[in-house]
């Protein structure tokens, strides 16, 4: 809370006077009376004081030699009697009672100088009095000029009314305690132009009434102090000005020792403060301005803002709104330095309640406030992109459930912490598209299910905005792929049904079939056929096997989905070949097996063709090896039979040329069993074939 300033403005330049003329607009607040009319009676009263003081002066020095002249003139003789006033005991009480009743309700209204100002001690029984001069006498005047000497030491030297016992006129009361009192008295009472000086520095200078300050005077206290003004039963009451010893000044109106009424403070420091006062505290309305600039224009009570008012502070700030006990309260508006501008309920020098905050840049929060900062639902608008929020605010920042809309028409439904998109929620996007799932700064996060606009649908997890792990997709085509993703895109292993119900159930790569996996096309109908092998970007490629519907196999190599390299190649039949590939044919050097003669080919290959040098084992037994031709035997060969016996020569497409020749086997394996024999018997042997 800041503290009240206590200050007031300069003499009013309008006028030169204590007036009531805002200083800055120069309209008239209220009732004043000039500050030159108040010094003016001030100097006035100060110059009666010296004049009364100097003709008390001279009354003494008169008095003084005429003392001295009796007390020449009776050298020799016995000394006079004083003579009395001829106070009886029975008068005496009386006037007694009379004189200290009403010089004590003096002193008890006069709390400045009630412990100085001893005129109870007058005791007009033991009140001794000398005349000034014998023609007093003689005169029997009721004015006479004397010097009384009281109870406790006190002196009285001044005019005195001997009909009514009293001091009246003009005099000087020195009190036994130091103080004194020069000027004018009425019926024992300082009555008139006097002054009052205390024995501890205080000192009144002004007009008296009945023994009470009343009328214009300075007072000036031992600390310091000084008033100078109006007063009224011993008291400061009226207008005035006061100085207080620090060098802070109040001008205006006073009321029972205190400022009351309209009037300008000004403290040493620079603050100034121009308002009503009660009490010595600024109450009402008025206009404060401290030294470094800020400026406070409203309602007051007990020295704190309260009410309404405006306040321009230093750096540019302004409030205008309600105040309580010198804090912003109630419905206000509050400006900040930089141009941010809150509109709404205060509390406790803090927004609290409801409240639209305006921001320089054009954004717009409308919503709740806790001691100053924006707390439960709120509206947020920003101005660049347009871009909503409405939902639970904590601490400044969105947190709780909230719906953040884009301008662009995507809208988020959901949780958020510490102004992020946090927790669970719903994303819809412009082109249709949803996500409800978990988030973590703004991104999808966890466990969620995406919707495409298309009816595509993804269940499964996702990481910094992406899916990636584990999901199932259900495309809008009736495609569903479930197993592991990365980058939103399948990776890893995963199972992906077709539509037409065809498998693949293996490795992926960047969303294509990549690695080891098996592909199967109408499972369970009898045109099932499935490969089950290594795939490189969506093709077979590396080793695999590829069943077909009809019962063939493939098992070996293959290049980007083709056979191609070493394999095995089954029929329904039972025929095999197995040996090298080339662009899905048999190329190279392979063996064949046929099932329905046993027999087996191994050789060369050119296009599914036998072609080059080869051999056939024949299931009887017999093996021919040599050229082929077109899948025939075609050229220099040699068939063995199965009893070892061979023949050399050449095939034409499967038939034999002549001119070949016949190797016989012999048993043994060599040609000693045949020494001894006839030649004719070994003739018969090799042409008997």
């Amino acid at each position: 809370m800041m503290k009240v300033c206590t200050s007031t403005y300069p003499i009013c330049p309008m006028c030169k006077s204590i007036c009531s003329h805002d200083a800055v607009t120069g309209e008239i607040l209220g009732p004043g009376e000039t500050q030159l009319q108040i010094m003016q009676q001030a100097k006035e009263a100060k110059e009666e004081v010296r004049r009364q003081k100097e003709e008390a002066y001279q009354h003494r020095m008169q008095y003084w030699a005429a003392l001295a002249g009796q007390q020449e003139n009776s050298r020799g003789q016995s000394p006079k009697k004083k003579r009395s006033l001829g106070f009886g005991k029975a008068s005496t009480s009386t006037s007694t009672s009379s004189l200290t009743a009403t010089t004590t309700a003096a002193a008890a209204d006069d709390p400045d100088i009630a412990a100085l100002a001893h005129i109870q001690d007058l005791d007009p029984s033991v009140l001794e009095v000398e005349w000034l001069s014998s023609w007093h006498r003689k005169a029997k005047q009721d004015h006479v000029f004397a010097k009384s000497l009281l109870r406790f030491g006190s002196l009285y030297v001044g005019d005195f009314q001997a009909r009514d016992k009293s001091f009246d006129g003009l005099g000087e009361l020195i009190y036994a305690n130091g103080g004194r009192y020069v000027g004018q008295w009425r019926n024992n009472q300082r009555h008139g132009k006097g002054i009052y000086q205390g024995a501890d520095g205080y000192e009144y200078v002004g007009d008296w009434s009945d023994g009470r300050k009343h009328g214009v005077g300075i007072q000036t206290l031992s600390s310091g102090e000084r008033y100078v003004g109006h007063f009224q039963d011993g008291k400061i009451h009226g207008t005035g000005v006061l100085l207080a010893a620090n060098g802070d000044r109040y001008e205006g109106q006073f009321q029972d020792n205190r400022p009351n009424g309209f009037g300008k403070f000004k403290k040493v420091t620079g603050d100034r403060y121009v308002g009503n006062t009660v009490d010595g505290l600024a109450s009402g309305v008025g206009t404060v301005s401290t030294a470094d600039g800020e400026v406070y224009k409203g309602h007051w009570d007990k020295d704190f803002r309260h009410g309404s008012g405006v306040c321009f502070y230093p750096n540019g700030a302004v409030y205008s709104g309600g105040w309580w006990r010198g804090r912003w309260n109630g419905s206000g508006i509050y400006v900040s330095s930089e141009g941010i501008k809150y509109i709404g309920e205060f509390s406790k020098g803090k927004q609290h309640g409801k409240g639209k905050l305006l921001f320089d840049n054009g954004d717009v929060f409308d919503g709740h406030f806790i001691q100053g900062v924006a707390e439960g639902k709120g509206t947020y608008r920003f101005y660049d992109s347009g871009n909503l929020y409405i939902g639970d605010w904590v601490a400044n920042k969105r947190h709780g459930h909230g719906t953040y809309t884009f301008v662009g028409g995507s809208s988020y439904t959901g949780d958020f912490v510490s102004d992020h998109v946090e927790g669970h929620g719903t994303m819809t996007y412009s082109n249709g598209n949803t996500y409800k799932g978990d988030f973590v700064n703004a991104e999808k996060h966890g466990e969620g299910v995406y919707r495409w606009k298309d009816g595509s649908v993804y269940q499964g997890q996702f990481e910094h905005g992406l899916i990636r792990g584990n999901g199932k997709i259900v495309y809008a085509t009736g495609h569903i792929y479930e197993g592991q993703w990365q980058d939103n895109k399948k990776h890893g292993k995963g199972k992906f049904t077709y539509r037409n119900g065809d498998i693949y159930d293996g490795e992926w790569q960047a969303d294509r079939r990549h690695g080891v996996g098996i592909f199967t096309w109408n499972p369970n109908t009898p045109q099932q056929e499935n490969y089950e092998g290594m795939l490189d970007d969506e093709r077979r490629h590396g080793r695999g096997t590829y069943r077909y519907a009809d019962g063939t196999v493939y098992c070996g190599d293959w290049n980007y989905g083709k056979r191609d390299g070493i394999g095995t190649f089954t029929w329904p039949n039972g025929d095999a070949y197995n040996g090298q590939f080339v662009d899905e044919m048999q190329h190279g050097f392979g063996s064949f097996f046929c099932a329905s003669t046993g027999d087996t080919y191994e050789g060369e290959w050119v296009m599914n063709v036998r072609e080059g040098h080869g051999k056939i084992l024949y299931a009887s037994g017999k093996v021919f090896e040599g050229t082929f031709h077109e899948g025939r035997r075609h050229g220099s060969g040699v068939m063995t039979y199965s009893n070892g016996n061979s023949y050399h020569g050449v095939w034409n497409r499967d038939i034999k040329q002549g001119g070949g020749r016949y190797v016989l086997h012999v048993a043994n394996g060599t040609d000693a069993g045949l020494e001894g024999k006839p030649k004719e018997s070994l003739n018969l042997r090799v042409f008997g074939y």
